[in-house]
């Protein structure tokens, strides 16, 4: 679907939930515990942690790698807003809801780029795209408010 960097994450990944939020924090520790150095979330770890934070997100991030032959976070940040809002507007509410926590958690444990391209590419976008709504808006985490807010 999408490349990876030699050697990243070649191990298995921790089995607990599928998806979870709970399983991310597990790569999190795991990929702690290799390193011990603190790592934050980095583009180059990125589309890992949303693969698994948001299977829903694969199609999204696959045509987005063909278009454009490599990662661009900033257009990326713009196709998850819309992809949350289509989500959120044909009733994907657990969808546009693993999207909302998993860009919570970006701004929270991201590295300056990461903290950039959401804050800059998917807070600041929100009130473009048609069917954005203030139902959807009362579903954001603290942290993404905090941006909004900002």
């Amino acid at each position: 679907m999408w490349e990876r960097r030699p050697g990243h994450l070649d191990r298995a990944l921790p089995s607990t939930g599928p998806g979870s939020m709970e399983q991310v924090a597990d790569v999190r520790a795991w990929r702690r515990g290799l390193s011990n150095d603190g790592t934050v979330i980095t583009r180059g770890d990125f589309l890992d942690e949303l693969a698994v934070a948001v299977p829903d997100s694969a199609e999204l991030v696959a045509e987005h790698l063909a278009d454009n032959d490599e990662l661009l976070l900033h257009l990326l940040m713009s196709d998850l807003l819309r992809l949350t809002v289509s989500a959120f507007s044909e009733g994907r509410t657990e969808t546009a809801d693993r999207l909302l926590a998993f860009m919570d958690y970006c701004v929270r444990e991201g590295d300056n780029d990461v903290v950039n391209a959401v804050s800059v590419s998917f807070v600041e976008d929100f009130g473009v795209y048609q069917g954005e709504s203030d139902a959807l808006l009362a579903r954001w985490p603290a942290a993404l408010r905090a941006k909004l807010a900002g």
